[in-house]
C-alpha cells in the first residue's frame, strides 16, 4: 500500500523522459540539413555584392566616357568638314573669280558639307532626329515663306531682287544653285552639327543649356558658306542667310528634327529666287 505511489511516480517519471526524447529526436529528424558553408557564404555575401556594384558602377562610367569621346569626335569632323569643304570652296571661287567664281565656291563647300552629313548622320543621329511630324511641315513652310521677308525688311533691302541676266548659267546658279545649297548646308547644320554638339553638351549641361548651345552651334554650321562666298549670282544680301541660319538653329533646338529645318530652308531659296526671277523679268 505504501509503496504503490511511488512506483507510479517513477513509472511515471520514465514515462514522461522517454516522451521527451522521441519528441526531441523527431524534431532532429524534421529540422533541414545544415547546408556546407552557409555561414562562410553569409559573412562573404555584402562583399561580393559591393564588388559587383562597384563593378557595375565602373562599367557605366566607361560607357558614359566612351559615348562622351564619340561626340567630341563627331563634333571635332564636323569642324574639320566645314573648314575643308571652304577651302575647297575657296579655291574654285579663285578659279573662276567674280560673282561666278563666289557661286561657284559655294556650290562646290555646299556640296561636299551635304554629302558629309548624309555619310555621316546614321552614326550620330540622335533619337527623334529623322521622324518626321505635321507640326515640322508646317512650320517649316511659315518660317521659310515668311522670314524672306522678314530679314529683308531688317535689312533695309526694299523693291524686288533681281539677277544679272537669265541666261543659262545664271539659272543654273542663280536658280536651282541657291535651292541645293540651303538644302545641302541645312542638311549638314541640323543632320550633323546639331546632334553632335548636342549630345556633347547633354553630358557636362542640363538639356536646356544642351539645346541652346546645340542651336547655336546650327547656325553657326549654316551661316559659315554664306559668309564666306557673299556676293554670289544669286545676289542674295547677307542678312537673308545670316537670319535663316539663326531659324533654323532655333526651329531644330526646338524639335530636335530635321525635316522642318530641311523644309525651311528650300521654302526660304525658292521664295528669293520667285522674288529675282519676277524682278528681273519686272526691270
Amino acid at each position: 500500500m505504501d509503496t504503490a505511489p511511488g512506483e507510479r511516480s517513477r513509472r511515471s517519471l520514465r514515462a514522461e523522459r522517454a516522451a521527451s526524447n522521441t519528441t526531441s529526436l523527431a524534431s532532429v529528424a524534421d529540422a533541414d540539413p545544415p547546408v556546407p558553408g552557409a555561414d562562410a557564404d553569409e559573412s562573404t555575401a555584402p562583399e561580393d555584392v559591393r564588388a559587383a556594384a562597384a563593378s557595375s558602377d565602373a562599367r557605366a562610367r566607361r560607357g558614359r566616357s566612351d559615348r562622351t569621346s564619340a561626340a567630341w569626335v563627331w563634333l571635332a569632323v564636323a569642324a574639320g568638314s566645314l573648314v575643308v569643304a571652304t577651302l575647297v570652296g575657296f579655291l574654285a571661287s579663285v578659279a573662276f573669280g567674280g560673282a561666278l567664281g563666289k557661286s561657284v565656291g559655294g556650290a562646290v563647300a555646299s556640296v561636299l558639307l551635304g554629302a558629309t552629313a548624309g555619310a555621316l548622320i546614321s552614326r550620330t543621329r540622335i533619337p527623334g532626329l529623322l521622324a518626321l511630324r505635321a507640326l515640322d511641315v508646317l512650320w517649316g513652310l511659315v518660317l521659310g515663306m515668311l522670314l524672306p521677308f522678314v530679314a529683308g525688311a531688317f535689312a533695309g533691302s526694299t523693291g524686288w531682287p533681281a539677277y544679272a541676266a537669265l541666261s543659262p548659267r545664271w539659272l543654273a546658279l542663280g536658280v536651282i544653285a541657291p535651292i541645293l545649297c540651303s538644302a545641302f548646308l541645312a542638311l549638314f547644320a541640323a543632320g550633323l552639327v546639331f546632334p553632335a554638339a548636342v549630345a556633347t553638351l547633354s553630358r557636362r549641361y542640363g538639356p536646356v543649356v544642351a539645346r541652346i548651345g546645340a542651336g547655336l552651334s546650327t547656325a553657326v554650321g549654316f551661316i559659315v558658306v554664306p559668309v564666306v562666298f557673299a556676293g554670289d549670282v544669286s545676289g542674295m544680301p547677307l542678312a537673308l542667310p545670316v537670319a535663316l541660319g539663326l531659324g533654323l538653329g532655333l526651329l531644330t533646338a526646338l524639335s530636335q528634327r530635321l525635316w522642318g529645318a530641311l523644309l525651311a530652308s528650300i521654302v526660304f531659296a525658292g521664295v528669293w529666287v520667285v522674288l529675282s526671277v519676277v524682278g528681273t523679268l519686272l526691270a
